[in-house]
């Protein structure tokens, strides 16, 4: 059950990425959070002390939550504007 926290906690961490910063800020804040994440989650459960190929697949599972939590935010944004307005805003090529 305690290889979902680093999962979730990156979902949550994904809102994030719509803030309104520049994009330099978004990737520093989301790659340092992400690292905080999976640091956190490696030492909470022990794994550090084990090896440290462990804190790579606790970022693995923050990173794959972000992209989640990213990608369902995006839908959720998606699904709440009319299909006219989008395809109204499409641009000609």
């Amino acid at each position: 059950m305690h290889e979902w926290i680093p999962i979730l906690l990156g979902c949550s961490l994904s809102s994030l990425w719509f803030a309104p910063w520049k994009r330099r800020t978004r990737i520093l804040f989301a790659g340092t959070g992400m690292l905080m994440v999976a640091l956190a989650a490696a030492i909470t459960s022990g794994e550090f002390t084990l090896g440290r190929v462990y804190l790579l697949f606790d970022l693995i599972q923050a990173a794959a939550g972000f992209a989640a939590g990213v990608t369902g935010i995006r839908l959720v944004r998606r699904a709440g504007t009319p299909l006219e307005a989008r395809i109204r805003r499409r641009p000609e090529y």
